[in-house]
């Protein structure tokens, strides 16, 4: 079933990129002298670096490989994580140039060498201070030097309408081999070769510049292992858990006794964490001799999301998704490994997600493509998860976030299949971290309910006193984008509790939101609060009734039915057409009706009373 589910996403994404907006900006560093960055590789074609505005510095790739260079099973090992997954949001100070940027400070140490890559990206500040998505978002694909990373933040309230999509923008997988045609036999070395007859490796942490490196069964970090001759399947891309091992090839209609498998991409989540994340590893291609063998999957991509609360309205499904890629069926060669899922962070405290409208939050690894032949051949490694980091306590309502591993291959074309190619670790790879919220000191919750008197109460309170909170502004939309000032009042130094009672009430659903001034420029914002009213009035008596009663409604009536207490039809008035009617009842034995009204737009059910 989950095979399912991803073939649709991977189809649906497909179907959608065309419609989706890049908002970053994006650049390698190749100097880091202070704060100050010189930059090469400068995309500014969706955005700008900006003096004054903030930025996303991360260590995307670096020397982590150490000595484990030996053509043995060790290659691709992690030596020392050193700064990879490091990243910060700073801001940017000056701009001297084109290729110069100062930024106001730099916590991490990032480290620049041929084998690794540091990245500068805009860490955008979309809507003031509401957004509303005009179509799905997505980022520039890597590249090898930038792209990959989805990052921005909303001040107020982010209104998903469409989807934030990272998925296959991370590690590229690695290509299948050359047709090489040599007898039939299972070679489970060598680990590496600069010879393009064995499947290239998928990309990860470490930057391959070493041509010797770049073929062959074991993994590069969290990048697959390419499959070997016969016909080795590709290793899955690594992230959270390690990606799956490459099928074992084929060996004159036996499958090899000694795997010709590319090697799973690396488990790195004894480093990950929500200050070190990764883009998903790329899947090793597959090893192939009859034209027919595939491609490794692209990793996932990182998404960053900074906002005050989200929320969806309508009918539909919302993704926030870094998931890496399916590989495609092959024939009688080996299918390539999938791509790892990425990384997400959502430093969102409050969520108002639909009912109507779920958001799906998912960063699963691919699925790997299946042999097309009845002997033995390689599928590909299942891709792996990656991590998601929610700054809440716990699962918010209506969100559902899936980190799953991909499934492998089929290594032929069985039914039911018996051999497939590696599964991927397991490992729980969501994270509720409520604790480390990073918003103001001091929060502000709001609800809004309707009293007797038709007026909505607002009541918010504060999580702490504010040394410099000056006053609140209460403002109230009828569509959620267009907002009006409608009240101010003052803090009251140590007053944590504050009512406001709204009287106009013009639209059947409302939406408030209160704002807190602070006394050096900042703000503050609450969670949006919104009611639905009905404005239609019913009125039925006498209740108890006799020989008959009156109905009168604001709304004309289209029909009317009229139940015993046992669920027995007793009278049905169609075409009414009318605000009023009364019944005559002398005929009604003594008890209890139920009275059921229809108007255009509304349904009523009321109880009465015969005596």
């Amino acid at each position: 079933m989950k095979s399912i589910v991803l073939l649709a996403l991977a189809y649906f994404v497909q179907l959608t990129a065309i419609y989706s907006q890049t908002v970053n900006a994006y650049a390698q560093v190749t100097a880091i002298n202070g704060t100050t960055l010189t930059l090469a590789n400068v995309n500014e074609v969706f955005h700008s670096f900006i003096e004054g505005e903030k930025v996303m510095i991360m260590q995307m790739q670096d020397n982590v490989i150490g000595t484990n260079t030996n053509n043995n099973v060790n290659f691709g090992n992690l030596a020392n994580i050193q700064s990879a997954g490091l990243y910060e949001i700073s801001t940017i100070q000056a701009r001297p140039n084109a290729t110069t940027v100062v930024l106001n400070q730099l916590v991490n140490s990032y480290n620049i060498c041929n084998n690794c890559r540091v990245q500068l990206i805009s860490f955008r500040k979309l809507g003031n201070p509401n957004f509303t998505t005009t179509g799905n978002i997505t980022g520039l694909p890597w590249n090898g030097n930038i792209g990959g990373v989805v990052a921005f933040e909303v001040q107020g309230n982010l209104i998903l309408n469409h989807n934030i999509l990272a998925n296959g923008i991370g590690f590229r997988g690695g290509q299948k081999s050359n047709d090489w045609n040599t007898n039939p036999g299972c070679r489970e070395t060598p680990y590496i070769a600069n010879n393009a007859n064995y499947g290239f490796k998928g990309e990860g942490i470490y930057r391959v510049n070493n041509n010797n490196y770049r073929n062959c069964r074991a993994r590069v970090l969290n990048g697959g292992g390419g499959g070997n001759d016969h016909n080795g399947g590709g290793g899955g891309g690594g992230n959270f858990t390690q990606g799956g091992h490459g099928g074992f090839g084929w060996n004159s209609g036996n499958y090899c006794p000694n795997s010709a498998g590319g090697i799973g991409g690396l488990e790195l989540s004894s480093v990950i964490n929500v200050n070190r994340i990764f883009m998903g590893g790329g899947g090793g291609g597959g090893q192939q001799n009859n034209s027919v063998g595939t491609d490794g999957g692209n990793g996932g991509g990182i998404i960053y999301i900074k906002a005050q609360a989200i929320q969806t309205n309508g009918i539909g499904t919302r993704f926030i998704s870094a998931n890496g890629i399916n590989t495609a069926n092959g024939g009688n060669d080996a299918t390539g490994g999938g791509g790892a899922g990425g990384s997400i962070i959502l430093d969102i405290p409050f969520y108002q997600i639909a009912n109507t409208c779920p958001l799906y939050v998912q960063t699963n690894g691919g699925n790997t493509g299946n042999v097309g032949h009845a002997q033995f051949h390689g599928a590909g490694g299942a891709g792996a998860k990656g991590p998601i980091f929610f700054y809440t306590f716990s699962q918010p309502q209506n969100v559902f976030p899936e980190a799953n591993n991909g499934n492998p291959g089929c290594n032929n074309n069985a039914n039911p299949c018996i051999s497939f190619g590696g599964e991927a670790t397991p490992g729980d790879a969501i994270f509720y971290i409520g604790n480390n919220i990073t918003l103001s000191t001091t929060q502000i919750f709001l609800k809004a309910t309707l009293n007797e008197q038709n007026q909505i109460v607002l009541n918010w309170n504060l999580s702490n006193s504010s040394a410099n909170a000056q006053k609140f502004i209460v403002m109230k939309s009828t569509n959620n984008q267009e907002w009006t000032e409608i009240y101010q009042t003052e803090y009251l130094s140590n007053l944590l509790n504050y009512t406001y009672k709204d009287s106009k009430l013009n639209e059947n659903t409302l939406y408030y939101q209160v704002i807190l001034i602070e006394a050096d420029g900042e703000f503050q914002y609450s969670n949006i609060a919104n009611l639905s009213i009905d404005f239609v009035n019913i009125h039925i008596a006498p209740n108890p009734f006799y020989d008959q009663f009156l109905i009168e409604v604001s709304e004309e009536i289209k029909f009317l039915k009229i139940y015993d207490i046992q669920g027995n039809l007793i009278q049905n008035f169609e075409n009414l057409n009318q605000k009023q009617i009364i019944l005559h009842t002398e005929n009604y034995a003594n008890g209890m009706y139920i009275i059921e009204v229809h108007t255009e737009q509304h349904h009523f059910l009321k109880k009465l009373l015969k005596k």
